[in-house]
């Protein structure tokens, strides 16, 4: 085990480098002849293919047992292809500490079997795009990507916030969503040893699964709760914005303000925004209300 951890040590620095403009893949041993492939990058057309080569340049005897993934999304049907490939192959796709999967590459993470995030991941969903703009082809697009999803076992509460979400606001998932997904959730700078239960690029056999580390403290779990609030809060824009700020500001309130108008009315984006917010931090309030650690991790910068 000691040795796993210290191989997918050198995959987390791998990961903080500069991102490229298309899927940039590192090969990061981990024991033995043991490795993780990390596609780090936006994703572009003709990656799949760039993948499947770079497979080629590996060992005889490298055994692939897994997908680290760091990228802000990219080409829908590029990801699709990633997404088909790691479902059939049925291989692991962790989201690594201070990484992100959001957008198109959210379709590889739903693809995988068995999912892993560190405790400082975000992963993200939003409705597809033309030009930045939602147009009648990418809400077909939209479409298909909500279907792949839910074929891989993705909560249709997740689906739904990923049609509603405009493509210039970003859905973080939260713990809730984490929980309901079934994605394994690793305490900071404790890294995900991926593994493969099926073929992989290579046409390896598995690896066996390593033994997990402890849950998240309390502590930790704050920090990471406040990171995905500021990241998803970070991606509003607008009245959706000024919405989820009012809420920010009424929640420790004895008597909280409403995220409606005067007469119950809904105020568009506003209301949506505050609704949004107020749904987000729920889990995250009543845990900083009752729990003092947690809230210290909330609070720590």
């Amino acid at each position: 085990m000691k040795h796993l951890l210290a191989g997918v040590a050198a995959a987390m620095f791998l990961l903080s480098a500069e991102r490229s403009h298309a899927f940039q893949f590192e090969r990061a041993p981990i024991k033995d002849n043991a490795v993780a492939l990390i596609l780090r990058g936006p994703i572009v057309a003709g990656d799949f293919e760039r993948l499947r080569s770079f497979v080629g340049t590996l060992p005889r005897e490298d055994r692939i047992v897994g997908l680290f993934v760091d990228s802000p999304g990219g080409s829908v049907f590029e990801a699709e292809r990633f997404a088909r490939f790691i479902a059939a192959a049925k291989l692991t796709v962790a989201v690594a500490d201070n990484s992100q999967c959001a957008s198109a590459c959210f379709l590889l993470f739903a693809a995988s079997p068995r999912r892993f995030a560190g405790a400082t991941a975000l992963i993200g969903v939003h409705s597809a795009s033309e030009d930045g703009q939602e147009t009648l082809a990418s809400m077909g697009v939209t479409t298909v990507m909500a279907r792949d999803a839910a074929g891989y076992g993705v909560p249709p509460s997740v689906i739904s916030r990923m049609i509603q979400a405009t493509p210039g606001r970003m859905e973080w998932l939260t713990p809730s969503d984490f929980k309901q997904m079934g994605v394994t959730v690793f305490p900071a700078a404790s890294p995900v040893v991926p593994a493969a239960a099926g073929p992989d690029a290579g046409g390896a056999p598995a690896a066996q699964t390593p033994e997990p580390p402890q849950a998240p403290v309390p502590f930790q779990q704050g920090q990471a709760d406040r990171r995905n609030w500021e990241g998803w809060f970070a991606s509003l824009s607008g009245a959706f914005r000024e919405g989820a700020q009012y809420w920010t500001g009424e929640r420790s309130k004895p008597r909280p303000g409403t995220c409606y108008g005067p007469t119950g009315q809904a105020i568009g984006d506003w209301t949506a925004g505050c609704a949004a917010a107020k749904a987000r931090l729920k889990d995250a309030d009543l845990r900083r209300r009752s729990e003092p650690d947690y809230r210290t991790g909330w609070n720590s910068p």
